[in-house]
């Protein structure tokens, strides 16, 4: 049983429909993020933000490479939940 965490109203996924709707949208927020990072120029790559609340900056090309990291390390903690589950393949062809 896989849980959503979502916040109050979190509940368990009932099937591959829920599966796909959840991927397709994280595949849509990956699509912004991708376009959004590829139309940054060096300047904004270069510009310092602040990572937390109360925290120092790095540049933001940083924050780009550790979120692309992020999420890599969380694709193989699917796959590696799949291959458990003996969900063969790729989620994303099947194959």
């Amino acid at each position: 049983m896989v849980i959503r965490l979502m916040g109050p109203n979190s509940k368990p996924m009932t099937g591959t429909t829920d599966w796909q709707k959840d991927r397709r949208a994280l595949l849509d927020i990956s699509i912004q993020f991708l376009t959004r990072a590829q139309a940054l120029d060096d300047a904004a790559l270069s510009r310092r933000i602040i990572w937390y609340k109360g925290g120092g900056t790095q540049p933001l090309a940083m924050r780009l490479v550790r979120t692309t990291t992020h999420d890599i390390y969380h694709s193989g903690q699917i796959r590696y939940l799949r291959a458990l589950q003996g969900i063969p393949g790729s989620p994303k062809t099947g194959e």
